[in-house]
């Protein structure tokens, strides 16, 4: 169902049967580089993040600058989800 209804709206935006849409999730994601929703001037495509509040950014980006720092410094990284804590080694 969900990838008809990206189908179509993307089909109606590209014919200006559509003024405008903001999507925020897609059937499959990341989008790929090529995606036609990227393209459209009508479009406003985000990469799944519309209902962060501020201070959900704000702890995302801490969380990353944390990770980085753990990378860098050969840490065990945090908040990971696919099992991998270890960094690789260089």
């Amino acid at each position: 169902m969900a990838v008809r209804v990206e189908q179509m709206v993307t089909a109606r935006a590209q014919h200006g049967r559509l003024t405008a849409a903001g999507l925020d999730v897609f059937a499959t994601e990341p989008l790929a580089t090529g995606n036609p929703r990227l393209c459209l001037d009508n479009v406003a495509a985000t990469p799944h993040v519309v209902w962060y509040k501020v201070d959900t950014m704000r702890r995302y980006l801490n969380q990353t600058v944390e990770n980085c720092r753990r990378l860098r410094d050969g840490q065990d990284l945090v908040n990971i989800v696919n099992g991998n804590r270890r960094p690789a080694h260089r």
